[in-house]
């Protein structure tokens, strides 16, 4: 058995080291060529239709395994109707790469034909019906959704493969890693009939590699990249599912990592790019879906590349990372649940390590705050929209604290009440955030009250979703106070978090000051909070605060929302020095004469111009004009909108002290 597989691998490998050259010249001769242009790295005209070598290969080895070993029972589903399909399949994805490589295809054209294919694979029997818990036991059936679920799969995997496909070697090597690895996982199964055919397509793509390694003298095309992707993704459901009995999803999601990540990165980038401070703008909802779909140079081997790496470099590098994904995924179909948990943890803290060292500038919106301004729109604050947020959360946190309470535990399936109880534990909850009163306010202003409604509100959901299943009767002694201890967890963390999430986004922006004015609070009162506030709700004012100067020496080095509190006026001089402060603004009623009249000076002797001061000082020899009651300075109002000033009370809104002319 385990020379049928070494013998499958060694055939498809020699063939394709002798067909692909042959390969070579039919791309030349059909003009197949890949012509260099501004978004590709190669310099120079390069054949493609590698698909067209790796596919003889493949197909010529099976028949030879299966004509060497006639009577063996590894080859369950090739000879049968899933093999047929899957064959003729291959050869439809084949063709439509072919003549897109040839001659450009619409991506309408690819999808339907791709959508096609899919759909006879999912009638033949290839598909995913059954996903099992990552926690506890049992599984899910996905019914109806079984079919969407399955073509978004392959389908997802083709196109993932042709957009990794960006260095020489790099489509190749990955699919050669992921091939192996469900050919290791579908043996470790008992599936043997799988792990031939993905062992047997590893060999023709390592077969084909050595002549698709930098320097490439042919590419794989999308006749290669689309076949890779669709036999994988056919063998990855078969290699997991295993008669279709269970569909593991963390294994071929490992295993096929890289381009998976890849994928991803691409849509979340792109429909983050319009938000990136500088690129603002409005964009119609189809230019922005059509955008998603749209060729660029940022995927992960340009930023590679961008980041000082070779191509070579960068290739063995991604071989590495698909290799550690493919060994995790290995790792996972071996071990038990718990184990499986942390090795995943650790797998995904590494990956999110990554994508940070990628330097992605629409990634880092969390930090830059262009995220914030999504708080201003009528979306946000629309209760219908906060319902169907908190909806969301509901469901997830009675599933979260549902499977975490089971945990290992084998006979703590659901109940024949479970969807009922669950479906009546969401309405419930919902109607009880309602009349606590979480959807009147807004989340840009969230506080400590609204801390303390939030926490009531999920106290009192529990208490609701506790007394529901006690009257639906599905109560045992596997089902203590724990699963509710859970939900009160996860309820007050996802709407504590979401409603505090501006609040959260403001503290990681505070630092990001590039190209504006920076200015120090006098006062670190609570007029001088409102005043910060009011800087972070105001991003048209440009203004950066660098902190706080109050003459309370207990006050001094410490920090107030994360704004360090400097010392006394004293400390001004050196301040202005030091962070080339612009302006200084005074959030406090208790300035005293003699700290006005140092102001003064210390504006004179920096040849700053004296602008409006928000009280009222009884001495005519300070040159600033004062008025008794404060005021909104000239500065503000030309730049704050209207919503900003009326929810903060005038006499909150400070003035501008000085500022260098």
């Amino acid at each position: 058995m385990v020379m049928q597989h070494i013998l499958a691998f060694a055939v498809a490998f020699v063939l394709s080291c002798v067909i692909t050259p042959l390969v070579i010249r039919l791309a030349t001769l059909t003009k197949a060529i890949d012509i260099p242009d501004k978004r590709k790295i190669h310099g120079q005209p390069t054949p493609r239709l590698g698909g067209v070598a790796i596919f003889i290969s493949f197909f010529l080895a099976i028949l030879l395994a299966m004509f060497r070993f006639p009577g063996a029972a590894t080859l369950p589903w090739v000879g049968s109707s899933i093999g047929i399909v899957l064959f003729m399949s291959c050869c439809v994805v084949l063709a439509l790469g072919v003549i897109d490589d040839i001659r450009q295809l619409g991506p309408s054209t690819k999808f339907l034909v791709e959508l096609a294919v899919t759909t006879c694979i999912y009638i033949a029997g290839v598909r995913i019906s059954v996903v099992s818990y990552p926690f506890g036991s049992g599984h899910l059936e996905l019914g109806l959704l079984s079919y969407p679920v399955t073509v978004l799969w392959i389908i997802g995997i083709m196109n993932a493969l042709n957009l990794v496909d960006g260095l020489d070697g790099l489509a190749s090597g990955v699919s050669v890693v992921a091939a192996i690895t469900i050919s290791v996982v579908s043996y470790s199964l008992n599936d043997m009939g799988t792990a031939l055919v993905a062992l047997t397509l590893a060999g023709a793509v390592a077969g084909f590699l050595p002549h698709n390694f930098y320097p490439a003298r042919i590419f794989l095309g999308d006749s290669g990249s689309l076949f890779l992707g669709f036999v994988l993704g056919v063998l990855s459901i078969l290699g997991s599912t295993k008669g279709s009995t269970a569909f593991a999803v963390s294994v071929p999601v490992l295993a096929l990592g890289l381009p998976i990540a890849d994928t991803i990165l691409s849509v979340v980038r792109r429909f983050l790019r319009p938000l990136i401070p500088g690129q603002r703008r409005s964009v119609p909802l189809p230019r922005l879906l059509k955008s998603l779909f749209m060729p660029d140079r940022d995927h992960i081997h340009h930023r590679l590349l961008a980041l000082g790496l070779s191509q070579r470099s960068a290739v063995l590098l991604l071989y590495v990372v698909s290799s550690a994904l493919g060994c995790t995924a290995l790792g996972l179909s071996v071990t038990s649940k718990t184990g499986s948990l942390m090795i995943f943890s650790l797998v995904m803290t590494a990956v999110l390590y990554g994508i940070h060292r990628l330097n992605y500038r629409e990634i880092a919106i969390f930090k830059n705050g262009a995220l914030l301004s999504l708080y201003n729109s009528s979306m946000m604050r629309r209760r219908v929209f906060q319902v169907i947020v908190d909806w969301a959360f509901v469901a997830v946190a009675g599933w979260l604290s549902w499977s975490l309470a089971t945990w290992n535990k084998p006979g703590a399936a659901p109940g024949e009440h479970f969807l009922v109880y669950s479906a009546a534990t969401a309405f419930a909850q919902i109607v009880v955030f309602w009349v606590v009163g979480l959807y009147r306010g807004t989340y840009c202003h969230a506080s400590i009250a609204d801390a303390l409604r939030i926490t009531k509100a999920a106290l009192l959901a529990v208490i609701v979703a506790g007394i529901i299943y006690v009257g639906i009767g599905d109560w045992s002694p596997q089902f203590t106070v724990l699963p509710l201890v859970m939900n009160f967890f996860f309820l007050l963390t996802f709407a504590g978090g979401w409603r505090f999430s501006y609040r959260v986004l403001s503290h990681l922006n505070q630092q990001q000051g590039d190209g504006k004015r920076k200015v120090l609070i006098y006062g670190a009162g609570s007029r001088g909070a409102a005043t910060l506030q009011l800087i972070l709700r105001s991003p048209g004012l440009q203004i950066w605060p660098v902190g706080f100067i109050d003459d309370n020496p207990t006050l001094e080095g410490k920090k107030m929302n994360g704004y360090r509190i400097f010392g006394g006026h004293w400390k001004i001089q050196r301040l202005v020095n030091s962070m080339d402060v612009k302006e200084i603004i005074v959030a406090t009623d208790s300035l005293r004469p003699e700290v006005a009249r140092r102001l003064a000076l210390l504006s004179r002797a920096n040849k700053v111009k004296a602008k409006v001061l928000s009280m009222h000082l009884e001495d005519e020899r300070v040159e600033i004009k004062v008025s008794r009651q404060p005021s909104v300075p000239s500065e503000l109002p030309s730049v704050a909108n209207e919503r900003d000033r009326h929810r903060m009370p005038e006499t909150l809104v400070p003035a501008v002290l000085w500022g260098k002319g």
